[in-house]
């Protein structure tokens, strides 16, 4: 087959002819990289191949995109690019980036889990069960939280100092804390101490003053 055009596309895409059908639509590297030009012969079988070549490297520059933005694990991964790709294609890059080292699992899990306690409060037991959400095993997961120094006293208390500080004078207002730390995860029997020593002090505070 003779190719008899090439145009440019929208996002670095080209569609390629011989006449007078549309034989193909390739990016610009994979072009580049087999020296196709307007003019040149190529049989269906080598056209075919350089079709499975830019349809993986587009799909490897979208899985770079996501990347770009934060750390993703590999069930997220598959089932993002599922959504452009076919489900082969989808699982060679992630295979491919999970053999670079630029998806990890391991490596997701801490980072998830750091940011679920840091930042959401979340007890280990509700961050373990988002991390299984996001495809992570359990093993994985529990590695990744051993890795992590966990104070249930330490996280409780600064929910509440962010969250209700100088707001628990009712009995209604206590509960509602309560529930809302029970759902982070949090044990009821810490919860429970950990209140009774936080609404101490800040009675003790509210006596001195």
């Amino acid at each position: 087959m003779k190719i008899t055009s090439i145009k440019k596309r929208k996002n670095r895409m080209y569609s390629v002819w011989s006449y007078p059908d549309l034989v193909a639509m390739l990016d610009y590297e994979t072009i580049a990289k087999a020296g196709l030009r307007e003019g040149a012969e190529i049989s269906e079988q080598e056209l075919e191949e350089l079709k499975e070549q830019s349809v993986f490297r587009c799909a490897k520059e979208r899985a770079l995109g996501l990347l770009s933005r934060r750390e993703h694990s590999r069930y997220e991964m598959v089932n993002k690019l599922k959504n452009y790709y076919d489900p082969q294609v989808a699982e060679a890059v992630t295979d491919h980036l999970a053999q670079t080292g630029l998806l990890d699992d391991g490596r997701f899990a801490r980072l998830y889990a750091q940011e679920l306690i840091e930042k959401k409060y979340y007890a280990p037991a509700r961050v373990a069960r988002e991390l299984r959400n996001r495809g992570i095993d359990r093993e994985t997961a529990r590695v990744a939280l051993s890795s992590l120094a966990v104070d249930p006293e330490e996280r409780i208390t600064a929910y509440l100092d962010r969250r209700y500080y100088g707001k628990l004078n009712t009995e209604r207002d206590r509960k509602h804390a309560f529930a809302t730390l029970y759902r982070l995860g949090w044990r009821s029997e810490e919860l429970k101490r950990v209140l009774e020593d936080y609404l101490a002090t800040q009675t003790g505070g509210t006596d001195e003053a």
